[in-house]
């Protein structure tokens, strides 16, 4: 992982992930070493090898909740974008192979390919 940073009015950070890194792990890591309490995560791009999802599949309460994972499955990450709050991201992600597209809240073990 490689961070940039651009200081001014509002700290920017633009994060290029490795071969094998966590994506959620790693905007972590970026927010506790730079003590990011509150943001927003704007764009994020590029190809995962393996991914899971947090997704509500009913409009009930308490809602009912699944958690996909594909594994050795090259995804496209289409879009990843939210907010930091009090220092805890939370983030939806789009993935898409050939055939569909899939939306979700961004879990641990996303890896980038």
């Amino acid at each position: 992982m490689e961070v940039f940073k651009r200081a001014g009015d509002v700290d920017r950070y633009l994060i290029r992930l490795d071969q094998g890194d966590d994506v959620l792990g790693c905007i972590d890591q970026v927010i506790r070493e730079n003590g990011i309490r509150d943001g927003a995560v704007v764009s994020g791009i590029g190809t995962v090898s393996h991914a899971v999802l947090h997704m509500v599949t009913t409009t009930g309460y308490p809602p009912v909740e699944k958690y996909p994972v594909w594994e050795d499955t090259a995804l496209e990450v289409c879009a990843i974008q939210g907010m930091i709050a009090d220092g805890v991201p939370h983030l939806h992600a789009v993935f898409s192979d050939a055939e569909k597209a899939v939306g979700g809240h961004l879990e641990p073990g996303c890896i980038t390919l």
